[in-house]
């Protein structure tokens, strides 16, 4: 089995284990993971959810309540969780809490993931910025407004389509896109602060994820892949810059505090109240629902070690 590379992914998913304390046959809605344990990435939203402490802007809408007695145990990235199921470590957790596309994409990969019952809440994805940084907003202002304008030329739609099999996740369920507005770039005269230096180095440090497809990873060649290697990519063009990556772990990133190593992330970082306490946000570029799924002990290689 290779690991998961492309998928149709995006709304969060919980995925549930056979052969641990409640049978995945009878896991078919969230409450049927009361007092069971979840597998989350570290210093997600998945795992502030489960924990009671998820605070996203109101207009991400409604977030479910946790199952009663629902307990997290984390690993570096989401993907670690599916691996696990599928090396065999089956009594370790009961259930996977990811996004919806990575769930899709597990499945569509063989591994024994079903999905089950309705999204647990949607999550606003956008580009961030070290807000310790001096002089900040015209980088954070510029970039926003290239944000703008990819919705509204259909270029992030273009990329949703190309990434995910066809699905448009960059507009909100009920939402219109937003309108384009006029900002900065290298060519602007008179800038200043963040973006000068930028623009006088003539390179943006993104940092990203090297194994979160396919929002981002290294395909065989060891080059960078994704919707949001993508976006990056063409944020950098549209600013009059070379892109650079670097792949610091996502606890350094939702920190703050990067000290000047990378000037963005566009990672699939999700907007929430305690993070806009140490970063600051463009508009998003794309949302995902989370989504509850169950194990499927009928698929091939159910279990099975590599």
């Amino acid at each position: 089995m290779t690991k998961l590379r492309r998928f149709a992914l995006l709304p969060v998913a919980v995925l549930v284990l056979a052969g641990c304390q409640q049978g995945s046959a009878d896991i078919e809605s969230l409450d049927d993971l009361a007092g069971e344990t979840v597998c989350v990435g570290e210093a997600t939203t998945y795992l502030f959810w489960i924990e009671g402490t998820l605070s996203l802007p109101e207009s991400a809408g409604d977030i479910a309540e946790p199952p009663e007695g629902i307990e997290a145990t984390t690993l570096p990235t989401d993907i670690d969780c599916a691996e696990a199921w599928q090396s065999g470590r089956t009594d370790e957790f009961a259930g996977w809490l990811t996004a919806l596309p990575t769930a899709q994409g597990a499945i569509d990969e063989g591994y024994p993931v079903k999905l089950v019952g309705d999204p647990v809440f949607y999550e606003p994805l956008a580009v961030a910025f070290d807000k310790a940084v001096e002089d900040n907003d015209s980088l954070v202002a510029a970039v926003d407004a290239i944000i703008g304008q990819m919705h509204a030329d259909g270029t992030l739609s273009g990329l949703s389509d190309t990434w995910y099999t066809g699905i448009d996740y960059t507009v909100q369920e009920g939402q219109e896109a937003p309108e384009a507005t006029e900002g900065d770039t290298c060519e602007s005269e008179g800038i200043d602060g963040h973006l000068a230096q930028v623009c006088e180095a003539g390179v943006i440090v993104v940092s990203t994820d090297p194994a979160y497809p396919p929002q981002s990873f290294l395909n065989d060649e060891g080059e960078y892949e994704g919707f949001d290697i993508d976006v990056a990519r063409e944020i950098a063009t549209r600013l009059g810059v070379e892109v650079e990556f670097t792949d610091p772990t996502f606890d350094a990133v939702v920190a703050g505090n990067w000290s000047g190593r990378w000037d963005m992330s566009v990672g699939s970082v999700t907007v929430t109240e305690d993070r806009t306490e140490v970063l600051d946000f463009t508009q998003p570029y794309y949302y995902t629902p989370a989504q509850m799924a169950a194990f499927d002990p009928e698929a091939e290689g159910a279990g099975a070690s590599e």
